[in-house]
């Protein structure tokens, strides 16, 4: 209830994404905006705040282990990188990288173990891209990775804890195929495959524990059940198993219980 307030005296649509940090606190980007909320584990609002000028909107939202909040958004044609405060919520660093003639459209930020930060996404142009900076907000490296006329569309990334990182991509051409990489920590990819989906619903969100990953669909109607896909870092498959709810639905996410697992 309380983030729809602060969507709606915002002025925003509503959530983009949302990240849980090392306190259990929330901390919600609203969609396509410069608006950050922070709830604590009880769901009580904490702080939130709107940014302006050169951080542009944000896209998505990320945390260390320490509970510093990253985002990535837009301004104009350049990609901005931001790193808040895990207790004030101010700018510790923010930094935008401009690349000719893309606009980004779809950007995703994962942090590693050593405080690197990884933002990969789809530009509207002829390539996707790839960005590593370390925790001063550095850049290490920076490339492209995949033809965008073909995959274009990041749907989700995550980073075991070797630093690999995992990209979740989907055909723009509606056919709903998808596929997932895997590069290293320099930016190398190491493997490439096209992943079944036993429906025509498109994988949204990639998560890791252990040593196996863990895909969901979107969702659908009452007679298409969501599915969970099990494969190892090799991607090589384990097991999928379908969910029906009985009703019309959008699954958004999933999160990993690891005494379940």
């Amino acid at each position: 209830y309380q983030v729809y307030q602060e969507v709606l005296s915002s002025g925003y649509w509503g959530v983009g994404d949302l990240a849980i940090d090392s306190l259990g606190n929330v901390n919600i980007v609203l969609e396509n905006s410069p608006v950050l909320i922070q709830y604590d584990t009880s769901g009580t609002f904490i702080k939130s705040y709107i940014y302006s000028g050169s951080l542009g909107t944000f896209r998505s939202v990320n945390t260390d282990t320490s509970g510093n909040v990253y985002t990535v958004g837009s301004n104009g044609n350049n990609i901005v990188i931001t790193k808040i405060s895990a207790s004030t919520y101010n700018v510790i660093w923010s930094i935008s990288v401009s690349t000719p003639g893309i606009f980004f459209t779809d950007s995703t930020v994962d942090i590693d173990s050593s405080g690197n930060v990884y933002v990969i996404g789809y530009g509207n142009s002829s390539d996707s891209y790839m960005i590593k900076l370390n925790s001063s907000g550095v850049i290490q490296w920076q490339k492209g990775y995949a033809p965008a006329t073909a995959y274009d569309t990041v749907e989700d990334t995550c980073i075991d804890s070797s630093g690999n990182i995992y990209v979740l991509l989907e055909e723009s051409s509606g056919s709903h195929i998808i596929k997932l990489l895997k590069f290293d920590n320099t930016g190398a990819k190491v493997a490439e495959s096209t992943i079944t989906n036993p429906t025509s619903i498109a994988y949204k969100q990639i998560e890791i524990y252990g040593s196996n990953l863990y895909l969901v669909n979107y969702g659908g109607a009452s007679t298409v059940g969501v599915y969970l896909t099990l494969l190892d870092t090799s991607f090589n498959p384990i097991r999928n198993r379908e969910i029906k709810f009985g009703y019309d639905y959008d699954t958004l996410g999933i999160a990993i219980t690891p005494s379940y697992i």
